[in-house]
């Protein structure tokens, strides 16, 4: 009771509390058991329906003239009663203030432990500890809080050198705070008034994928799931997701965003008895946003920032230790600007406009690494089409009739706009901006294949180098579309300490900067002419006299190596493309060593292969090492 003296100091200005507590609870999953529960249950209820029907039916026939004599005495009473009985006076309503909590429900698990086993192994174990759950409903907000301290998903398969599927390397897997205000139906709300709010932190998650473990776990699962139940499933949460982002979008809802997300760790191992592996750290992520007003429009203005994000190839040891990683994409970076509009109005703002970029990034490659990430690869499509679906012959049936309709409905809205809707309003619906600064793919040919280290110096083979990327796209409401693409640089060096061929540079960008047109065009004549002389050798006065743009230079040179404009309307399309200041060297020595290094390491992983289905019984190494043939002399 609110009036109650001591509601506010015993009580905490609570009217109404629930709280459940579990301490712990195991759970062994027997997949025939589960199954033979499944068929008994199944039977029992199909032979108890058709009894409950025709005993129903009668009972209703014989009992319908008593229940309706009953029924009309009880209400003769009751209407003598209200006309004898006095009207009671309604007890005054207190005007509570915003701080009291009409409902707070909160709920508890200490220990949940789930063993998946059949009659001839046992498949995983799952223990989840600490799961927290509250919901406190005041007057004008709702707030809903999760919290969970440990997860961790094992594989009981004793071989296996990864253990631990799912761990958590942080304090908490995740918490989670979403707050509902209930003034959001007030018309004069400030600009900084919210609607919702979520606050997300997840902890830092260690994922090794298995193709192996995910194939048994769904075949664990697939005898007690109906894909007919799971498709229209899928179906329904779909179509409400798509109403519940259209009802945000009509009614400008305004949704407070504070997500951080600490970088999650996936291991991709060869095998689970492979201590060679990829280990991607996915980053870590932030996202904020905060509303203003721009020309008299409010404006939701989201940032997210994505930072440490890096791939590695990397050895582990007994118990998933990690023993040593060799860095393959060096950590990057990228920053996005999302603004969207929350009410449509008169002025000419995009309805959704979004601004990013990424930062420059680099890659080492090896011949080594080749070989892991064709054998993750061939791994994974070896276990595709297990699983057959019939969904898509099912959703191609359902859309021709569709399809088929579409032609006379559209030949009929083509007669009745320009009627309806004369001067339409044009407006922008989506403008993209997206720049990235660069991207260097390093190769290198390592002549000791036992070492995942390289040297640049040493083992260096080729350096490609992509610079001055950006991307615009404009669409608008009457679906058209233009875009337009720069690129500002590509070059292609040969790096090797050894190499026989006396042109390093392969492919470049240059500009004529400094010089009129007529001279260069002289000079270039000039130097062409001495190139044929040579055999195709062009002298280092080549990049002497034409300026070679260099990754510096790219983000700043005014002519780009290549220009793409795209326009699309109902009636057209137009592509326009121009490339100016691009050369290339050809040279056959060089594309028959690049040819060779892709070659060896998808060879290596078709000879593993072979040696793993052909010594199932037996682990023997009577297969010779393969062996890189000598480079080609230039003679040749």
């Amino acid at each position: 009771d609110p009036g109650c003296p001591e509601f506010r100091s015993r009580f905490g200005s609570t009217e109404q509390a629930l709280e459940v507590e579990f301490s712990t609870l195991t759970v062994v999953m027997h997949k025939e058991s589960f199954l033979d529960l499944k068929h008994f249950s199944n039977k029992f209820l199909t032979s108890l329906s058709p009894k409950t029907d025709k005993g129903g039916e009668k009972g209703n026939r014989g009992k319908t003239r008593e229940e309706e004599e009953t029924s009309t005495k009880r209400k003769t009473e009751t209407e003598n009663t209200e006309d004898t009985e006095p009207e009671k006076e309604e007890s005054p309503t207190l005007a509570l203030p915003t701080n009291v909590v009409s409902m707070n429900a909160a709920a508890r698990l200490g220990n949940l432990g789930i063993q998946l086993c059949d009659n001839y192994h046992n498949l995983a174990q799952i223990n989840i500890k600490g799961l927290e759950s509250n919901v406190i409903q005041m007057r004008r907000k709702t707030v809903v809080r999760a919290r969970l301290e440990d997860l961790l998903v094992q594989d009981s398969a004793q071989s296996t050198l990864y253990p631990r599927i799912l761990c958590i390397e942080d304090e908490d897997v995740f918490s989670i705070k979403f707050v509902a205000y209930h003034q959001a139906s007030e018309a004069a709300s400030p600009v900084g008034a919210m609607d919702y709010h979520c606050t997300l932190r997840l902890g830092r998650l260690q994922l090794v994928y298995l193709p192996k473990f995910v194939m048994n776990v769904t075949d664990f699962f697939s005898p007690f799931s109906a894909p007919a139940v799971a498709t229209q499933a899928v179906d329904t949460a779909q179509s409400l997701l798509q109403q519940q982002v259209k009802e945000v979008e009509n009614r400008g809802h305004r949704v407070g965003l504070h997500i951080d997300v600490q970088a999650p760790v996936v291991i991709l191992p060869e095998t689970c008895t492979s201590p060679d592996a990829l280990l991607a750290r996915l980053g870590d992520l932030n996202i904020r946003n905060s509303f203003a007003v721009e020309e008299k429009v409010p404006v939701d203005k989201i940032v997210v920032n994505l930072s440490s994000m890096q791939v590695s190839r990397a050895k582990f040891g007994d118990q998933q230790t990690l023993s040593a990683q060799r860095l393959l994409l060096e950590p990057v970076g990228l920053h996005v600007e999302v603004w969207r509009l929350l009410h449509v109005g008169g002025s000419g703002l995009p309805q959704v406009s979004i601004s990013g970029k990424l930062e420059n990034f680099k890659i080492h490659l090896g011949q080594p690494d080749l070989k892991t990430i064709f054998a993750i690869l061939s791994a994974g499509e070896s276990d595709e089409g297990i699983v057959e679906v019939d969904t898509p012959e099912q959703q191609e049936q359902e859309e021709a009739p569709e399809g088929n309709g579409d032609g006379p409905q559209k030949s009929g809205t083509q007669e009745v706009s320009p009627r309806t809707a004369p001067n339409p309003i044009i407006r922008t619906k989506l403008t993209l901006k997206f720049d990235m600064d660069g991207m260097d793919l390093i190769l290198y040919k390592a002549n000791n294949t036992e070492s995942i280290f390289y040297s640049l110096d040493q083992d260096g083979f080729s350096h490609f180098q992509l610079h001055g990327i950006s991307l615009d796209a404009e669409t608008r409401d009457n679906n058209t579309l233009e875009a337009r693409f720069l690129l500002q640089m590509v070059m292609l060096d040969d790096i090797r300490p050894k190499s026989p061929l006396a042109i390093k540079k392969m492919i470049y960008h240059y500009n004529k900067q400094g010089t009129s047109n007529d001279t260069s065009t002289q000079i270039q004549a000039e130097e062409d002419i001495a190139a044929d002389k040579e055999n195709g050798n062009v002298p280092t006065s080549v990049l002497t006299t034409l300026d070679v743009v260099d990754a510096a230079s790219a983000l700043t040179s005014h002519k780009p190596l290549v220009r793409m404009t795209y326009k699309q309307d109902e009636a057209s399309q137009d592509l326009d493309l121009s490339m100016e200041g691009l050369r290339i060297n050809l040279c056959i020595p060089y594309l028959l060593a690049v040819a060779e290094f892709f070659a060896v390491g998808s060879t290596r992983q078709e000879e593993g292969n072979v040696e793993r289905s052909s010594s199932s019984g037996a682990r023997g190494e009577s297969t010779p090492a393969v062996t890189s043939p000598p480079p080609t002399p230039p003679s040749q």
